[in-house]
Order: C-alpha cells, then structure tokens, then sequence
C-alpha cells in the first residue's frame, strides 16, 4: 500500500503549474514547435550510443546532468571497475561488503537497490539481491557514465528513489575502428625482499573493433581484467588470521565479450541489437580480527548475460517511439568451505549456494510535441524477475549417499509495471520547466519458504519441505518538478522537489540470511523525498578557465527499510536473536556538495595545459525515529582532488587524492577510521596512435578499512599500453 505525505501535494502542484505553463506558446519556440525529425537532423557525432542514453524531456542539454565520468577521465584516473570510477564524483561513496567480498556504491546515502544500474537504459541487477557487484563491471566497454542524484526521470521507470547509474556503450563513428589495451601490475614487497624487484600479480587486456559502413554500425569487443591476491600495506598489523604480505583468498578475474549491430536508416530513426557476456570468479578474504566470524567463502563463478534490442522511430513531425526490449541472466555460485584449504565441506556451516535469475522486460516510450513550445513522453514498463536457488551439503560420512546432498530447489517471481509521464519546456529562453509522475506496481507471483534442518527450530521442527510465503503486493504513486533558470551564457541555478518510492526486494522479504535472520514477507516499501538546489557557473577568458557547482540537498526517507541487529527472538524451541529486515520509521539525510575545475595555464610556452580540481560532499544520514540504529557504510565526509600537467599533446602527468571520513561499520555503532589516499600516474605518447602509462595507487602505503576486519590493499604499481587506429 502507497503512503501520502505532505510533501505529495507539493510536488503535484509544481508538476500541474508545469503543465498549465507548457500548455501555453513559449517565446523561446516556433508556434509550431519543435518536429521530431528536426530535433533528430541535429545527430550526434560523438562515439557515445546516444539510444542508450536517458534524457529527460523537454530540458537543455547542458543542463541535463554533470555527474559524469568519461572515458577518457576512466584510462587518466586509471579506473578499471565501475565502482572506483563513480568514487570520482561528489556525494558518491565506495564500499566493500567484506563478508561477500562485493563492491558497492552509495549515492548521497542510498545504495544500488534505490539507485538501479542501468546499461543504455536497460536495468542491470541481480533479481534476488536487487544490486550487483560493482567490481564485476570492468569499463573498457564504455564511452561515459551518468549519475542522476534525487531528482531523475520517471522513464527509468521503477525503484529510482535516490537516483539512477546508466552505463552508457560506445558506438563506432569511422569505417573502421581499433582499440586495444594491455597492462601489468604489481607490487614490491620492501620487507621481505632486499632487491626491491616488482612481482606481478595481475594483468588486463581489452580488444575492440568497430565500423560504420552508411547507415549501419557494427562493433565487438572482448576484455579480461585478472588480478591475483593483493599486497597488504606494510603499516597492517599481523594477527592469527592474517600475517601480512599478500591478502589471503582476495584474487578475482572479470572476462567479458560484447557485439553491437545497428541501423540508423534516416535522422532520428535508430535500432540497435545488444549482447553481453561477463564471466567472473573471485575469493573472499576472511576477516582478520579473530574476534569475527570468520568464513571461508569463494565464488567459483559470477556469471551474466544480456540480450537488448533497442529502437526509436519518428512517427511524424510531432511523435516519436522508443521501445527497449531486453533478457538478462544471471547465475553465481557461492562456496562456503571448512577452513583455508578451501577444499572441504564438512562444518555446519559449509554449503554450495547456487542462485540462477533471469530478468526479461521492456517499456514503450511515446514523445510529443504537438503541444507548441512542449515535449511531453510517457512510458510504460514491464518486467518480470525470476530467482532461483538451492544449497548443498557434504553427506560423505553417510553411508550410501551422494557426496553432497541438495536441497530442492525454490523459486521466487515478481512483476513489476510503471507507467509514467514527464513534460517540459523551456520559457522566454531562460526558464526550464520539468516534471513527472509514475504510478508504479509490484506483485508477488511466487516465494517458496523452505523449512530446513538449518532453520527448522523457528517453526516448530518441520523440516525440509517447501510452503509458500503469503502473497504480497505493493502499489506506489510518484511526482516531481524541477525548475531551472539560465541566468546568463555561463550561470544557472536549479531547485527541484522528487518523491520517489522503492519496493523491498526479493532478499529484502525471503531471506533467512545463513540463519541469522528472519524474514518478513509483509515489509512494505519506502518513500523518500528530494529536494535540491543548484548552483553552476563557469569563466573561460581564453589561456585560463573555471567552473564550479554547488548542490544544497535534504531527504526524508519515510518507512526506511533496513536490517535490526539482534531485535528479533524466534521463539520458545530457538531463543537466539536473530536480524529482521524491518520499516524503521524516518530517517533524514541532508547534505552538501561542492566542485571546483579550473585550467590555469592553457597553450602557453611551457604547458599545453595545467588543470586543477576537487569536489567534497558532506552527508548526515540519521534515523529519526530510532536514532540508536546507526545507517553503515557511508563517511560523512569525502573530498577528491586532482592536478594534470599536460607539457606536449598526449603527454600528461596526473597526481590525485582522495579523503574519506569515519564510517559506521555496524548498526549497534561500530567505525572505521578516516584514511587519504594518494594516486600518480604519467602518460606518455608513442607516435600519433599509441601511448604509454605507468603509475602507482596509494603512493603512502595506507593501511585502511572500508569494512571492519577487512584492510584493502597498499601499494599498487601498474603499466599500460594503449593503442587507437581509425580508418575512413
């Protein structure tokens, strides 16, 4: 059931104003407005996959969105994974769940399963969890990513409470194009070896190939990122667990191939058909404090595929259609063994974990400007997601038995549907107007509980049969309106109003979580509301220029959901306390983000170009109606900075840092200290179509923890050759 607010009439009254005021000729516009097909003569030449990108209706381009990292910022700051290249944007924090070993991103306190992945608009996560693995995700493949914070379009469709992550393709612009990448890295072990000689201990490589032949484009590429067990800093402090040196069972390797065909047979007109397929294997370092849990968990596998067909058409000179249509699977194994040896699975707590997803969806997009000086589109989505699952269990002391044992298997189905409407214009050329509403709908299809030797005591010693859980289903309405003003060529200042709402996932409700916890298959969604309000401008007086934004934000989470520590008693047979998935009441998060880039000296005798930048973001995320239950994993503080010195074309040296603040490890209120790490890198050209680079990751050594017991890597030397030829 959807919740009203206060806040809900607000954000309709803004929406309605929006649609009064567009209803009307803008001076800014032709009585008859602006065709699709001339909108669509204005092609873009650049090597981004512009179907895939997601704009929100009737806005400028320049001000649709500022958190971007391209992909030339990717290969300078030297990020390989998604994760590491979001962490260059303010109000963006970098986690590893340590238990899992997974990669995890917060943006401006929310995580993935309130700020969905997307790939050329199409959504990307693990149907279970509602996220993925961010470290999974290597960026070779892709020219940008955007980040919407708060306000963002309702025709990403659902679940968009704090945002949205698209992961924008390349597409090729010459007759032929080549790309190639090949790296080392490594590390020096300056105690235990007096040569001071580098070992390797991981390499990648990437392969691309595109051409543009008339009206159609093809494009493939295949990657490999293989990384064995990292160096620990030399400030770590051995315990029993950990004696130094190389990370235990910390090793990953991410290999991936992708293809691309399209057809763009007249302005406006673009079909493109998409695959993917990502293979990867990791290990999971246990923890180092012998006070924890210590697990002995390796995936084996973590795997995924994705197969999209995308397509706008311009009707007429007033309607365009854009329809997604896409499946993705996803299929992981999770090995939980004896101890170090990896090899056994006789404990209790030993098990093979096998999940198998699949997501299929689509949307239809409907765009209009029959309404002069007004662009008007609305969506409809639809999904189902599928989950899964099954343990198995060594049996080998039972006679005559299989060596392991498996559960039966249990299946898990959603549906979920959006239907949304956004409409925007621009007024007397200075004044955009946006904004949207979405009614969104989720049912439960099918959730098996099984009542397990493992759990069995919570219900009264039934074991190993599989009831269904009560049916449930949600219903949600969102809205939001956003104004901005250009108050000249370089400045302009923005507020906008979003109330968005996000459903409980699948583990959310389901989940017994190894026994640890209960599930609550009634867990009811929760709501947010954004507000914003933003400030850019820029100089540019020839040899030096400067920008710079601001963002003033506040959130109210309503119903927050988040997992209650040792609140829950299963009962007369089970007295142990066990973890809930729980709607906690409301929460707050306001905050602040600051950016600043200038390029101080540009085409002078000695430089090509000297460039300076930071951006810092300060988050206080607290739950009001609990405030004992601390929110984990999100610094309060970060602050990133960069200096580039580009002495030839080609040829630069860069020098980055990056500050994070204490986090909140537990919900009881257990931290992680603050750390900085500084990064260096030198890029040197090879000719007019290849360059050189090498540089070190946390140049001071640091010892520091994003999760409590599990210390993240020291330093890190890389070399990489890249190449690019384009022919026409």
């Amino acid at each position: 059931m959807s919740r009203a607010h206060p806040i809900t009439n607000h954000s309709l009254i803004l929406f309605s104003l929006c649609l009064i005021v567009n209803a009307f000729p803008s001076r800014a516009a032709d009585v008859t407005g602006t065709s699709q097909r001339d909108t669509a003569l204005k092609q873009d030449t650049s090597s981004v996959f512009s179907l895939g990108t997601v704009v929100v209706t009737g806005s400028e381009k320049k001000q649709q969105n500022k958190d971007v990292v391209t992909s030339a910022q990717m290969k300078e700051f030297g990020r390989t994974d998604v994760a590491r290249a979001l962490s260059l944007l303010p109000g963006v924090n970098v986690s590893d769940i340590g238990p899992r070993n997974e990669s995890q991103v917060y943006i401006r306190g929310f995580d993935l399963r309130s700020v969905p992945l997307y790939i050329d608009g199409v959504p990307i996560y693990v149907p279970y969890d509602g996220y993925v693995d961010l470290g999974r995700f290597t960026t070779f493949d892709y020219s940008e990513i955007k980040v919407e914070k708060g306000y963002s379009s309702v025709l990403y469709g659902p679940n968009a409470i704090g945002g949205a992550i698209n992961l924008v393709t390349r597409k090729p612009v010459h007759k032929l194009e080549l790309q190639a990448d090949v790296g080392t890295m490594g590390y020096v072990d300056t105690k235990r070896d007096s040569t001071l000689m580098p070992h390797l201990n991981g390499s990648l490589m990437n392969i691309g190939v595109g051409s543009r032949l008339g009206n159609f484009f093809l494009m493939g590429s295949i990657s490999d990122l293989d990384k064995g067990n990292y160096e620990l800093s030399k400030a770590f402090t051995p315990t029993v667990l950990q004696s130094g040196g190389l990370r235990a069972n910390s090793y990953h390797r991410d290999a991936k191939a992708s293809a691309k065909i399209g057809w763009d047979p007249a302005p406006g007109d673009e079909y493109a058909l998409s695959y993917d397929n990502q293979h990867g294997e990791k290990g999971v370092p246990p923890t180092v404090d012998p006070t924890g849990m210590v697990r002995y968990w390796y995936w084996p596998y973590w795997d995924k595929q994705s197969v999209y067909l995308s397509s706008k058409t311009v009707l007429s000179d007033n309607f365009s259609l854009k329809v997604p249509v896409y499946y993705n699977e996803l299929s992981n194994s999770l090995f939980a063994c004896d101890d170090s040896t990896y090899s056994t699975f006789k404990k209790r707590s030993s098990f093979k974990s096998n999940y198998d997803d699949w997501t299929a969806g689509g949307a239809v997009e409907l765009g209009t400007t029959i309404i002069p000086g007004n662009e008007m589109s609305v969506a409809l989505h639809g999904k189902r997601d599928y989950h899964e699952e099954h343990n198995a269990y060594d049996t080998v002391k039972v006679a005559n038995t299989k060596p392991f044992q498996e559960e039966p298997l249990r299946h898990f189905k959603d549906n979920t549907f959006s239907l949304g409407l956004e409409d925007g214009a621009t007024i007397l050329k200075i004044l955009n107007l946006t904004g949207g509403i979405s009614y969104d709908n989720r049912s439960s299809v099918e959730a098996d509980n099984f009542y397990s030797h493992y759990n069995g005591k919570i219900f009264q010693n039934v074991f190993d049969s599989i009831v269904p859980f009560p049916s449930n289903n949600a219903q949600a309405f969102n809205a939001e309106g956003k104004a901005t003003i250009d108050i000249n060529s370089s400045q302009n200042a923005s507020i906008s109003i979003a109330r968005k709402t996000r459903f409980p996932t699948l583990k959310d409700r389901y989940s017994y979580k190894l026994g640890t916890a209960i599930p609550n298959p009634t867990l009811q969604p929760e709501d947010a509301v954004n507000y914003e309000a933003a400030y850019d401008a820029g100089l540019n007086l020839g040899k030096w220029s400067l920008s710079g934004h601001v963002s003033l934000f506040y959130t109210h989470l309503y119903d927050a959901i988040q997992s209650v520590d040792s609140v829950i008693k299963a009962g007369v047979l089970d007295a142990n306390a066990r973890a809930q998935m729980q709607n906690t009441g409301e929460a707050e998060m306001p905050g602040v983000e600051l950016s600043l880039d200038a390029t101080v000296f540009h085409d002078v005798e000695w430089a090509k170009a000297l460039e300076i930048g930071a951006n810092a973001s300060y988050l206080d995320k607290h739950n009001l109606s609990h405030p004992a239950i601390k929110f984990t994993d999100i610094p309060p503080g970060k602050v990133v900075g960069y200096v580039k010195y580009t002495p030839i074309t080609g040829c630069y040296a860069l020098i980055s840092a990056e500050y994070d603040s204490w986090r909140y490890t537990t919900s009881q209120g257990s931290t992680v200290p603050e750390y900085a790490l500084w990064n260096a890198s030198l890029n040197v050209p090879l000719g007019a179509n290849a360059s050189f680079e090498g540089g070190v990751r946390n140049v001071s050594d640091k010892n520091y923890f994003l999760e409590a017991g599990y210390p993240e890597e020291g330093r890190t030397f890389f070399v990489n050759l890249h190449t690019n030829f384009n022919w026409d």
